[in-house]
C-alpha cells in the first residue's frame, strides 16, 4: 500500500519517484510477488493488475504537528462538537481534492511531548488544483496543503490572528503514495492469489492482495485474517483455530429491508 511513497516538508512538495523509474520498481515491496508470479503464474495472481495504473491508485496525505499551540484543535472541537479522538473523520465534499481530516486522541504516539498535537489529513485527487491554492495537490508544499484546509474550514480558522498562529506553529509533512488504494482497482478473479494455493504445503500468500471472499481490504483485520488463515491451513491446525467467518450482512433479509427503509426515509 505504501510502497514507493515519498515525503515532502512544510516548505517542499513530496518529490517525484527517483530517476523517473516506474513506481513499482522504486523499492522491493513488489519484487518477490512479481518473481513468484513469473515462475508460477497459475497460482500466484497478477501483481501487474495493481501496479500499472498509478494515476488511479494514488492519493496524498499530510501529517501536521503543532508545538506550543492548541488553536487548531480547539477550533475543530468547537466546529465539530467532538473532542479529538471521539468521532470519525471530517470530509469536505466541496474540496477539489476531496480532502478529509482525522483528529486522534492526544497524545497519539508513545512518548509524544505534552506540548505537541498531531493530526492527519488526506486528499483523493492529487492531480486537481485546489479551491484556494491554485496548484495540484502533487505540487503543493505542506504549508500550502494546510492553507487549503483552513480555507475549507472557514469561519474562525481564517480570522487573521488564528490563521497566523496555526500556520506559524505547524510542521507539515506531505506524502505521495502511488499504490495506496491499488487494492480497489478493477481486476479479474485470477488477479489475487488464494491465501494457500491449491496443493501447496509450504507456500502461502498474505497481505491486502490475497483473495478472501466477503472480507474488505484496506483494514488491519484483512491482513491479520490472511496470516491466521495461512498458518492454520499450512500447519493443519484444528478447525476451531481458523479465523471467525466474515459476517455476511448482505445475506440477511431483515437487514436489507432495514437498510432500504433507512435509504428511502
Amino acid at each position: 500500500m505504501t510502497s514507493a511513497a515519498t515525503l515532502g516538508s512544510t516548505d517542499k512538495p513530496a518529490p517525484e519517484i527517483p530517476n523517473g523509474a516506474p513506481a513499482h520498481a522504486a523499492d522491493g515491496a513488489w519484487k518477490v510477488w512479481q518473481q513468484i508470479a513469473h515462475e508460477f503464474p497459475i497460482v500466484s495472481g497478477n501483481p501487474t493488475a495493481f501496479t500499472s495504473r498509478e494515476h488511479e491508485s494514488n492519493w496524498m496525505s499530510f501529517t501536521t504537528t503543532f508545538t506550543d499551540n492548541t488553536t487548531f484543535f480547539d477550533l475543530v472541537e468547537q466546529f465539530s462538537g467532538n473532542e479529538a479522538g471521539t468521532a470519525a473523520l471530517i470530509t469536505f465534499k466541496d474540496s477539489n481534492w476531496l480532502m478529509s481530516i482525522v483528529l486522534a486522541y492526544q497524545p497519539h504516539f508513545r512518548n509524544q511531548p505534552a506540548n505537541m498535537q498531531v493530526f492527519w489529513a488526506y486528499g483523493l485527487f492529487s492531480d486537481r488544483k485546489g479551491n484556494y491554492i491554485q496548484k495540484t495537490m502533487r505540487e503543493c508544499t505542506g504549508r500550502e496543503m494546510l492553507e487549503e484546509l483552513l480555507f475549507h474550514l472557514k469561519g474562525a480558522f481564517v480570522e487573521p490572528a488564528n490563521r497566523d498562529r496555526i500556520l506559524a506553529s505547524a510542521s507539515v509533512v506531505p506524502a505521495y503514495m502511488p499504490f495506496i488504494t491499488s487494492q480497489f482497482l478493477t481486476r479479474t478473479a485470477e488477479d489475487r492469489p488464494q491465501v494457500v494455493p491449491r496443493g501447496s504445503t509450504n507456500l502461502a500468500f498474505v497481505s491486502q492482495y490475497v483473495e478472501m471472499p466477503d472480507d474488505v481490504v484496506f483494514t488491519v483485520e484483512y491482513s491479520v485474517r490472511a496470516a491466521r488463515l495461512a498458518v492454520t491451513t499450512l500447519m493443519r491446525l484444528p478447525a476451531e483455530k481458523l479465523p471467525i467467518p466474515v459476517y455476511s450482512a448482505g445475506k440477511s433479509p431483515a437487514l436489507i429491508i432495514k437498510s432500504l427503509a433507512t435509504f428511502m426515509s
